[in-house]
């Protein structure tokens, strides 16, 4: 029970990780895009579950 209310006061505090939080980051230009995954072959990929953050290392070609 503890747990649980811990975990709804987190969520209320926290409920911006849905949105970006940092705008001036935030790229939409398609072009832009493919042209920094062609030049960079390897990455991370942050995401949240629920309160939990996580990052992947990725490599493509």
């Amino acid at each position: 029970m503890y747990f649980l209310r811990k975990w709804k006061k987190y969520q209320e505090r926290y409920s911006l990780m849905d949105r970006v939080r940092y705008i001036q980051r935030n790229c939409t230009d398609r072009k832009k895009i493919e042209t920094f995954l062609l030049r960079v072959r390897t990455g991370i990929l942050g995401m949240t579950s629920d309160i939990f953050p996580y990052a992947i290392p990725v490599n493509y070609v």
